[in-house]
């Protein structure tokens, strides 16, 4: 079971990173077994591909966030999901025993690299549409993922998911790296 995550932290971050507040019930509320979280209500509309140099920077401002000191963040655990999706995807089982043996060399990979950059609150899920923009401003959604950990990932990700997600066509992603 993964770590409860203190989605109260959102409303914590400084200004000026703009983040969704979380409502003050018990996060998260389990609904028909997912875990789900309230916040006030956004007047806005969602974020999409052409605000991508706006994720960008709400990611720079996010990252040089301090990490809270008053409780614990989960550090990030980036294939964290991989293993449930290879066992749900509709291939051979001999073609899931060989994709779980080569995630297992992953994780012991992933224990040596060194990162330039310090540890620091990352989204997890970071993309365009978990923007809302609101009179102009970005308001950062979805916090199910947060946790402390490299933010290279966070800068790693509108490459290799650009195009099986199709969020981002890799011409585009120059915006992404300007802004952050």
């Amino acid at each position: 079971r993964p770590p409860r995550r203190d989605t109260r932290y959102p409303s914590r971050l400084p200004p000026p990173t703009p983040a969704t507040q979380c409502a003050s019930l018990p996060p998260p509320v389990p609904l028909r077994g997912h875990p789900v979280t309230f916040r006030p209500f956004t007047a806005g509309g969602p974020g999409d591909r052409r605000d991508i140099a706006t994720l960008g920077t709400v990611l720079r401002r996010l990252h040089a966030t301090a990490p809270p000191t008053t409780f614990m963040l989960p550090h990030e655990n980036v294939l964290g999901r991989v293993p449930q999706r290879i066992k749900a995807a509709a291939v051979p089982c001999a073609d899931k025993a060989i994709l779980l043996q080569r995630l297992n060399d992953l994780e012991v990979e992933l224990l040596h690299l060194r990162y330039p950059l310090h540890p620091a609150p990352t989204h997890g899920d970071a993309h365009s549409d978990n923007l809302i923009i609101s009179d102009r401003h970005p308001v950062l959604l979805d916090f199910e993922r947060f946790a402390l950990g490299p933010p290279e990932w966070a800068l790693a990700m509108p490459a290799p998911v650009s195009l099986p997600a199709k969020w981002l066509p890799a011409r585009d992603s120059g915006p992404f790296f300007d802004s952050y």
